[in-house]
């Protein structure tokens, strides 16, 4: 049964595999493989963080689990699973700490506290064995139970066949490996900004322990302790803004923040703290002042160009971008976070092979980034490299089920392999999560279109087009289904909308393709010779060796005496005939990054 759950893991069909695993997880609840592999099962990461708890439960030293929990935010690589509170110092060490000693009276101080310690342990056991114990005593043999949190319905979620990396945990297990499995090294977070003593209160100390393990609801209570018996700690209101921005609370961040910083006005680190809490509530603010003031008050705060640089992309200045990214690379000498900022940068720029060696040398430092992942699936599928882009897209996926336009991707680059089920498959889960989005209808009506789903193309591409209107291959895709449908007289209509959308020469070069052979449909020769002989006309590195042969064959077929088409154009013509004035595109900047060591 796992070998079984395995497979359907590896095909796609996860909601087979859960129904697999549950079943084993009914008869061996103990077993910390079915957890682990449960844990790639579920849809959601609240599910998958149980079921690495419960792997870490039954085996405290099993490393695969603790990766995944540090993959997810719940564990650094060296916390335990389940954090507790950070213990309060024991009266007896209160007294030793005043200079008292430890007199027979203060020990008889304790027992109470150590009374009422035993009855609370005594009560949380009973709490958890109570009722097998209660079975056993009623002459009941207790039954495993199985506490996996509810799931919503599951769709068939299509995994790529073709996977970069397999490693698997014991020799017997295939499939899709989880990502934790094959991690080496996992990143270690950015240090704080400032981790001042404050030595009247041990709540700041807990605080920090508390952030470390991204505990919010703790940071806050403890952070309040401080700042009652300390109102003036700046670092402790910034701590404060910050675990209230993790919550979600962006009100109260900002207002600690803007504390912060009457209290302190220099303190660069809540301006950053700001910026992050105006940007989600508009995403259109003008953060620029604030970002300058942290670093004003920092020259060397490396986080605050970081965000300044992803600023000044989110804004189309790329080469601004790129500029506080080279400062940032001074500060912050090996973080993967900054070479996939500039990775990212240089996507901008139009600089893929930059790009993707920024993006590998960052996936390279921590592979447990999963938006790095998304971005060289990305950056090989652009690079006309979808064997390698498969891998990356399918592991993103697997990990953030929801990412609708990682699944466009996906499908794209299933497309670009002629996996034109696989493609569908994968536009369906985003259109699942999007119905909106027209690339995935576009693709997702050509991958139809490929497989002789003719209808299915129709619906989709008319769809396309009604959602972007001035999308040249969308109104293309709808004319070629109508063709392939048998209407050529409405297909011959739509290219003729078509026509007046064209921009480059390739895109000429397609419509003369398809719009000759509907007028050849409808028996318009005339026509049809004037749009195969525009196509021949175009420059030979826009016209696929395939159009030019058919081109030229039905060419011959039509003109058998008079005509002998030779393709010999080598020159940068714009298409003829009716087609729309085409700019050709500049070519790619060839300028290379090399990433910092």
């Amino acid at each position: 049964m796992l070998q079984e759950a395995i497979e359907a893991l590896e095909q796609g069909y996860r909601s087979k595999a859960r129904n697999l695993l549950t079943g084993l997880l009914r008869a061996d609840e103990n077993n910390p493989d079915y957890w682990l592999w449960m844990s790639a099962a579920v849809e959601t990461k609240k599910e998958q963080v149980f079921c690495l708890k419960k792997v870490l439960k039954l085996d405290p030293d099993d490393a695969r689990a603790r990766y995944g929990l540090t993959i997810h935010g719940e564990l650094p690589p060296t916390e335990p699973v389940t954090p507790v509170p950070p213990p309060r110092l024991p009266i007896w060490t209160i007294e030793a700490q005043k200079g008292e000693p430890l007199t027979p009276r203060n020990y008889l101080r304790v027992l109470p506290y150590m009374g009422a310690g035993i009855l609370l342990v005594a009560l949380i056991m009973f709490g958890i064995f109570g009722n097998r114990l209660l079975g056993i005593w009623a002459g009941q043999a207790p039954t495993p139970t199985f506490n996996l949190p509810p799931t919503r319905e599951p769709t068939a979620t299509m995994l790529a066949t073709s996977t970069q990396v397999v490693r698997s945990p014991t020799p017997t297990f295939t499939g899709p490996t989880p990502l934790w499995m094959l991690l080496e090294a996992t990143y270690t977070p950015t240090p704080l900004y400032v981790n001042t003593p404050h030595p009247t209160t041990e709540a700041y100390r807990a605080a920090l322990r508390a952030y470390a393990r991204e505990d919010w609801d703790q940071v806050v209570v403890y952070m309040q302790q401080v700042l009652e018996l300390e109102p003036t700690a700046v670092d402790a209101m910034y701590y404060l803004g910050e675990a209230y921005r993790h919550m979600g609370q962006y009100d109260q961040a900002l207002t600690s923040y803007n504390h912060a910083l009457t209290i302190n006005p220099g303190f660069a680190p809540a301006y950053l703290g700001r910026v992050r809490v105006q940007l989600v509530k508009n995403p259109n603010a003008d953060v620029t002042e604030d970002l300058n003031k942290a670093l004003n008050a920092d020259p060397n705060f490396g986080e605050a160009f970081l965000e300044r640089a992803l600023y000044y992309l989110k804004i189309n200045q790329p080469e601004a971008a790129l500029d506080d990214l080279r400062t940032a690379a001074e500060l912050l000498a090996d973080s993967p976070v900054l070479y996939y900022y500039r990775a990212q940068t240089l996507l901008a720029l139009d600089d893929i092979e930059a790009a993707l060696e920024n993006a590998e040398y960052a996936h390279t430092l921590d592979f447990t980034l999963l938006p790095v992942y998304k971005l060289l699936g990305m950056l090989y599928l652009t690079a006309n490299q979808p064997d390698k882009s498969l891998g990356y897209l399918q592991t993103h996926v697997l990990y953030q089920p929801d990412d609708a336009a990682a699944w466009v991707l996906l499908g794209k680059a299933s497309f670009a392999k002629a996996g034109y089920t696989q493609a569908i498959a994968a536009f369906d889960q985003a259109l699942d999560i999007d119905n909106s989005l027209s690339e995935a209808y576009l693709y997702r009506g050509l991958a139809h279109l490929q497989i002789n789903e003719t209808q299915a193309a129709h619906d989709d591409l008319s769809t396309a087009q009604r959602l972007d209107p001035n999308s040249f291959e969308a109104s293309l895709g709808l004319g070629r289904a109508l063709l392939a449908e048998g209407k050529a007289g409405d297909a011959y209509i739509q290219f003729l909308h078509t026509e007046a959308l064209v921009t480059n020469n390739a895109q000429a070069a397609a419509l003369f393709y398809w719009r000759a052979q509907s007028l050849e449909a409808l028996g318009e020769i005339t026509a049809a010779i004037a749009d195969w002989q525009a196509l021949l006309e175009l420059p030979t590195e826009v016209v696929p060796s395939e159009w030019q042969n058919t081109a030229e064959s039905h060419l011959l077929a039509m003109t058998p005496t008079t005509l002998t088409p030779t393709h010999t154009s080598t020159g940068t013509s714009a298409p003829i005939a009716s087609a729309t004035t085409t700019r050709t595109p500049s070519p790619t900047s060839t300028r290379t990054a090399t990433p910092s060591p």
